[in-house]
């Protein structure tokens, strides 16, 4: 049963929850008003200054129905998506493990400390800078050269057949910071016990892996897929940095078309309609992470 709400405790502190009334007042105007103002807008033609006509769904229907452009770019956004969460997932669930069984807590905190100082490095310094790797003249190509395989050295921005694993490549080696600490902190909570129980079994380091860390570990692992897809879905600073959805449209994504319609052709009922469906997308993925999870409970 709901605990009820004790009213003597909130009058007697209300100067301290008075406090929090200007977080709220700016979370409403800079959060929740777009959010819902969203919605508004989608049902309109407008161009976000001087010109706005109630269309209602006629932007949803455009989209789904007649947009040449979106379905491919869900597509693109899908294959994105997938390789994020395996990037996401792999490499830095490797390294979380390699740091929790360092037997030095020193060097846990130093690992733990080295995870974190990239996040300090802007990302439009990261997206640049691979942009210019991955050039014609770039060190990708000069590498190929150096060790007598030039002619593997290609346009892999602009080649149809190499942008999408180019897109998928930056960041390698992928040891996301975020991530790693999320799981290493779930590995942290595991019960020494278990590990005491599995040396007294035997138990390889494989073994161990897939029958005790993996499956205590999985509430992290959801998190930790749940937001990769969720940024996926939001995601398109890159290609817009890096391709601008090019060559010929084939790194085009949803949130690079909403970006396009609001910005560049001044569309803005349709971008929020975009918007709106990317919205739906998420709230789709969130409903069946947290179904799985009460399903585990």
């Amino acid at each position: 049963m709901a605990s009820k709400i004790n009213f003597r405790a909130l009058f007697k502190n209300k100067w301290l929850y008075a406090g929090l009334l200007p977080s709220f007042g700016l979370l409403a105007i800079f959060s929740y008003y777009p959010f819902f103002n969203s919605f508004y807008t989608s049902l309109l033609d407008s161009n976000g200054v001087n010109h706005s006509k109630f269309v209602w769904l006629a932007n949803f229907v455009e989209l789904l129905t007649n947009d040449a452009e979106f379905y491919p770019a869900l597509k693109v956004m899908a294959v994105f998506a997938v390789a994020d969460v395996v990037k996401a997932v792999s490499v830095p669930l490797f390294v979380a493990l390699m740091i929790h069984h360092l037997r030095s807590e020193r060097a846990k905190y130093i690992f733990r400390v080295l995870l974190v100082v990239p996040a300090v490095v802007p990302s439009m310094v990261g997206l640049l800078l691979w942009k210019s790797f991955l050039s014609e003249t770039g060190m990708i190509n000069e590498l190929l050269k150096v060790i007598g395989m030039g002619q593997f050295a290609t346009s892999w921005l602009g080649n149809e057949d190499t942008v999408i694993g180019a897109l998928i490549f930056i960041g390698f080696p992928w040891v996301n910071g975020v991530g790693t600490l999320i799981l290493l902190a779930g590995l942290i909570n595991i019960s020494k016990e278990l590990y005491d129980a599995g040396r007294v079994d035997g138990v390889s380091a494989w073994r161990r892996m897939w029958n005790i860390e993996i499956p205590l570990i999985l509430p992290q692992l959801r998190l930790l897929i749940i937001l990769t897809i969720i940024g996926s879905i939001q995601s398109y600073e890159s290609i817009l940095i890096i391709t601008q959805g090019g060559p010929y449209g084939i790194t085009n994504v949803p949130g690079l078309m909403l970006y396009n319609n609001a910005f560049s052709y001044g569309r803005v009922g349709y971008a929020s309609a975009i918007g709106i469906v990317l919205f739906l997308l998420i709230i789709g993925f969130t409903y069946i992470n947290n179904r799985y999870n009460r399903v585990d409970a």
